[in-house]
């Protein structure tokens, strides 16, 4: 079974977003990929942001019971795939484990044409109106569609 570990600062929003959305995307190939999720910059317990509920419900996902988890080498040495939301995950990620550099990446690294990408990061919701949240849903989704075509690629499922 391959991990994948989704990554975000807090571990209420993004990664949280990423990591139930993709569980919906695999669907009965789930038992393929086991799907985490963890912040750089988060402590023990924290629950998803009301907005990001609120925004994983409009696709039928209830995320209430989500706890944060802080990023560990542990974690990061025991997952397959690392998918950050922004450059500065993956610097935090390389100072806490920097032998795993081959196997992080931006989310959006994997659509298509990366370069032709106008934002390249997904950017922090936290704080903001319900309108930012549903754009980086959105942001989500794409790259999302994308991963699933490469670890189709790559015979992971």
């Amino acid at each position: 079974m391959k991990t994948i570990l989704f990554v975000c600062t807090g571990n209420s929003c993004r990664s949280v977003m990423a990591a139930e959305l993709f569980k919906k995307i695999l669907g009965d190939k789930l038992a393929k990929v086991h799907v985490l999720s963890a912040g750089v910059g988060t402590i023990v317990g924290m629950r998803a942001s009301e907005y990001t509920l609120k925004v994983l419900q409009k696709d039928g996902i209830d995320a209430i019971d989500h706890r944060s988890t802080p990023v560990t080498k542990k974690l990061l040495e025991e997952s397959d795939l690392v998918i950050v939301m922004e450059r500065f995950h993956k610097h935090r990620i390389l100072e806490i484990a920097p032998h795993v550099k081959d196997k992080v990446y931006l989310l959006r690294e994997f659509q298509k044409a990366p370069d032709e990408i106008i934002e390249p990061e997904i950017l922090d919701p936290i704080g903001r109106p319900l309108e930012v949240y549903e754009r980086s849903v959105d942001l989500i989704k794409e790259g999302l569609k994308d991963l699933f075509s490469w670890i189709k690629k790559e015979g992971w499922i």
